[in-house]
């Protein structure tokens, strides 16, 4: 699957009004986005901003103001969605590589280990600290792969996913290749998977 027209077609439903609805429309109609995603904390605090704003300046006896005053609030929050959606959907694209087949997914591990192993190169021949994971004496990032995948790639696209179920694929590839990296692990352990 290409996450680049996953992601696309997306932005276009996240984009689209009419029969799509907007994306906190989506995300109150779908049970697996609840409150507890970081999508949903995040929307929620621009709403109860407002509520506590109305109560202070007295627009709460004035029903014409207040309508007008959620309104605005729920205007500001959709749009708050929509640049955090984005980006989201930018990480996930970003991050694109960790849902490639296994074979891909290694070969971009490899190069960018390569790429930053040169920085550390050039930091040693100036004289300079070798900056973290650059150092190619030591551990370099294909070694780090599963810790990386736990703590930053796996949340991210969860949370994603349990918001725009039909990116799954992409989750799969990912978990897929965070099972490649642990049995690399621990072979490179002498352990068995």
């Amino acid at each position: 699957i290409n996450s680049h027209r996953v992601l696309s077609t997306l932005f276009h439903s996240v984009s689209s009004r009419g029969s799509q609805g907007t994306l906190k429309e989506k995300q109150s109609k779908d049970s697996a986005c609840s409150d507890a995603s970081l999508l949903s904390r995040t929307y929620s605090p621009g709403i109860e901003g407002f509520h506590r704003e109305d109560s202070l300046t007295g627009i709460q006896e004035n029903p014409e103001a207040k309508k007008a005053s959620r309104d605005k609030a729920l205007r500001e929050t959709e749009e708050d969605s929509k640049f955090l959606f984005w980006k989201v959907a930018l990480k996930c694209a970003d991050l694109g590589h960790l849902t490639s087949e296994p074979e891909v997914h290694k070969k971009w591990v490899l190069l960018l280990e390569e790429e930053m192993f040169r920085q550390g190169d050039l930091e040693r021949k100036e004289d300079l600290p070798v900056s973290a994971l650059m150092n190619r004496r030591k551990t370099g990032i294909t070694k780090q792969q599963p810790g990386f995948f736990n703590a930053v790639v796996l949340p991210l696209y969860s949370t994603f996913c349990q918001c725009f179920p039909a990116i799954q694929p992409l989750m799969d590839g990912a978990q897929g290749n965070l099972k490649m990296w642990m049995v690399e692990s621990s072979h490179d352990e002498g352990v068995p998977p």
